[in-house]
This record gives C-alpha cells, sequence and structure tokens, in this order.
C-alpha cells in the first residue's frame, strides 16, 4: 500500500470518528499521531463535508444529542 492510500485512509477515518464532533481534543491528537496539520484536517473535513451534503448524507452534518450532559451538540 503506496503512503497516499494510507493518508487517505487516515483521513477518513479521521471523518467516520464520531468523536470529531464531541471530542476535539481526541480528534486532534490522532491527527498529530497521523502527521496531519491543522489546516489539512480542516479543508479535509470542510470538504468531505460538503461532499456529503451535496449527495444528501446530512446524518452526520446535524446537532447530535449526547446523553451525559442531555444536550444537542452542533
Amino acid at each position: 500500500m503506496s503512503e497516499g492510500e494510507i493518508q487517505k485512509l487516515r483521513l477518513k477515518a479521521l471523518w467516520q470518528m464520531p468523536a470529531v464532533y464531541r471530542n476535539a481534543p481526541g480528534t486532534k491528537r490522532l491527527a498529530e499521531d497521523y502527521g496531519f496539520s491543522k489546516k489539512e484536517v480542516r479543508e479535509f473535513l470542510e470538504r468531505h463535508a460538503e461532499e456529503q451534503s451535496n449527495e444528501g448524507n446530512k446524518r452526520h452534518l446535524g446537532p447530535c444529542y449526547d446523553l451525559s450532559t442531555g444536550k444537542f451538540v452542533l
């Protein structure tokens, strides 16, 4: 597997990590462990969110209910 393919999988893992909206420190740490800059992660997540929205996949883009706090997390 090439380094480019590995990087794509790592970015996909960051997107799939539900903690991206509820655990910013954990997501930041994972991105740092993968060697991504803040700018790279932000650009990827924004681009991927737009793609998902354009495809009608809005489930991950809306507010989430945090059972432990009893509040919606944006």
